[in-house]
């Protein structure tokens, strides 16, 4: 009889340490569940915080950057078109910060034959620094020396399309590269070019 009771108070105590080992076990998996949740929930906090940075650091080179276009194209003899005109094409600066190894190209050229007349052939790199709101000019000779007279007439008269295109390369102060294309036609009508593009082609 007491081999009995002794063998069923083995059994229950056996199953009370069964009991508390699942209690144990759900544990387990609860705090391993728990800790994956909050694993993900770091990864997608570090996620989030890298993208917030990405973007400002976005925002901050658009705002701060330098933004270099077109501000104009002078006629030296306006409002006559003659054979003393120059054409001055006048670069601006217009972002909040400096824009560095400032490079332009210019070149005039008439349409419908697509000739080239005169390119502006001298240093590329005109200026280290073009510091925000300040200009750059690219000026372009006297038409007497690069137009025939029969070409300069048929130009005032509007029978040739006289154009210029010109290119501007620069680095920001982030050392970020930029590429600005531009172009306009000659309206001789008003002794004054249209500018048609004035944006960054990259």
């Amino acid at each position: 009889m007491a081999a009995a009771i002794l063998a069923l108070k083995t059994l229950s105590a056996i199953k009370e340490q069964a009991r508390i080992a699942r209690i144990g076990l759900h544990a387990t998996r609860v705090a391993a569940s728990a800790a994956t949740v909050s694993a993900k929930a770091a990864r997608e906090s570090a996620d989030t915080a890298r993208a917030t940075a990405e973007l400002a650091e976005t925002a901050l080179h658009l705002t701060e950057r330098a933004d270099i276009l077109i501000d104009g194209v002078t006629v030296s003899t306006s409002p006559a078109f003659t054979g003393d005109t120059v054409f001055r094409i006048v670069f601006k600066n217009f972002g909040r910060t400096r824009g560095n190894r400032v490079e332009i190209s210019s070149r005039l050229l008439f349409v419908p034959e697509i000739k080239l007349i005169v390119e502006d052939n001298r240093p590329k790199i005109l200026a280290a620094v073009l510091g925000a709101g300040k200009t750059l000019t690219s000026a372009f000779q006297f038409m007497r020396e690069c137009l025939t007279e029969e070409t300069f007439e048929r130009i005032a008269q509007g029978e040739l399309v006289l154009r210029f295109e010109a290119e501007v390369l620069y680095f920001d102060v982030f050392d970020k590269r930029h590429h600005t294309k531009c172009s306009g036609t000659f309206m001789p009508e008003a002794c004054g070019f249209r500018v048609d593009a004035n944006q960054e082609a990259d």
